[in-house]
């Protein structure tokens, strides 16, 4: 079977004309062998210089590796925008969470502020509350206290008042006594 493979390689060693040129010319076969030696050298230096060296003619073998080349170029290209477009879900991700997270922290300083507002609030409408009762107390108190002095008073007129009508009813019986002696 054809193989261009090998063709190419004989071709490029030589080793198809050089093998029969040289005997003809009367060169022996060490020579042959020294030819054959130095073009596979020749072969090898070149393989070294360009790995896709693939010679004259063979096109097919070209377009193939440059396709696969392509190929993995694209790859490449494709997950290398796999990967950025994941680092910018990643990214999205992180910064959603972190907003969300400062969202939470505000809702809950604005529950805090709340909070407190209402708990001041009640303070101060228990002390309002505390101060009115004292007040109510204290005006009871003096309410209490003036009618105590009041009570007091009238007690004391009403006392004044009997004592001044005993006296005046021992008077007037002194006097009804002097005047029955006389």
């Amino acid at each position: 079977m054809f193989n261009p493979a090998k063709l190419l390689l004989l071709g490029l060693l030589g080793l198809g004309t050089a093998a029969m040129a040289l005997p003809i010319e009367g060169a022996t076969a060490n020579m042959a062998e020294d030819a054959q030696v130095a073009q596979t050298a020749n072969v090898a230096e070149v393989a070294d210089q360009d790995p896709y060296d693939y010679g004259k003619g063979n096109n097919d073998a070209r377009r193939r590796d440059q396709e696969r080349r392509e190929q993995e170029r694209r790859e490449r290209e494709r997950r290398e925008r796999e990967r950025r477009e994941q680092e910018r879900r990643e990214q999205e991700r992180r910064e959603q969470e972190r907003r969300e997270q400062e969202r939470r922290e505000q809702e809950r300083r604005e529950q805090e502020r709340r909070e407190q507002e209402r708990r001041e609030q009640e303070r101060r409408e228990q002390e309002r509350r505390e101060q009115e009762r004292r007040e109510q107390e204290r005006r009871e108190q003096e309410r209490r206290q003036r009618e105590r002095e009041q009570r007091d008073r009238q007690r004391k007129a009403e006392e004044d008042q009997r004592r001044r009508q005993r006296e005046e009813q021992e008077r007037r019986r002194r006097q009804g006594n002097k005047s029955g002696r006389d």
